[in-house]
């Protein structure tokens, strides 16, 4: 699980301290704030798996739709260092 404080980052990933071979994921509330993810991203983190409470559609959506804004700006911020990227293929 996250730590709340992005300045707890680096404590808690040292943890993994030479174990690098893995890909490293972390689970986050989804008020987590940007600072947070930013520290797991900055230390090495890979992937952030984002916990959704239960809530009606319409909420749940228009928090969907926060998080895909977030993520394509985190997308766009980070350096690609060789890898690919996703696209989209149109349905033949």
């Amino acid at each position: 699980m996250a730590v709340p404080i992005a300045d707890m980052v680096p404590a808690q990933l040292s943890l993994l301290e030479g174990a690098t071979d893995i890909p490293v994921s972390v689970i986050v509330p989804d008020v987590v704030d940007r600072a947070v993810l930013d520290a797991y991203r900055q230390h090495g983190a890979e992937r952030a798996l984002i916990l959704l409470p239960t809530k009606p559609e319409s909420e749940t959506l228009q928090l969907l739709d926060t998080i895909a804004a977030f993520a394509e700006l985190s997308r766009a911020n980070q350096p690609t260092h060789g890898r690919t990227t996703a696209q989209s293929v149109p349905n033949a």
